[in-house]
């Protein structure tokens, strides 16, 4: 399920959709959730943060590290332990906002 926008990046054309779509999968059995600082910045995983904290127990939640998307068309990559170590920062952050 693709929650940012258009190519996977940015905000979704609708919000809401965006969450009960969130809500219907983990309603669902769906129980493994791989996101990402790339795909916005922090779009999916403020969605995720949004609809679904506080997270079920059996929900597993997987963020890929690396990557810095610096506009729609360009993508750094950053394997630098700063930059894996401010992502990993970044998603701990999202999940205590609920």
């Amino acid at each position: 399920m693709q929650l940012p926008g258009h190519g996977a990046f940015g905000p979704p054309r609708s919000r809401q959709d965006a969450l009960d779509v969130l809500r219907y999968a983990v309603r669902a059995g769906v129980s493994h959730i791989d996101t990402a600082q790339f795909y916005g910045p922090d779009v999916a995983n403020d969605l995720i943060c949004e609809a679904l904290y506080p997270y079920p127990g059996e929900l597993v939640l997987v963020s890929k590290v690396g990557p810095v998307a610096t506009t729609r068309e360009v993508y750094e990559v950053r394997r630098v332990p700063s930059n894996c170590v401010r992502a990993l920062v970044i998603v701990r952050r999202a999940r205590r906002r609920g």
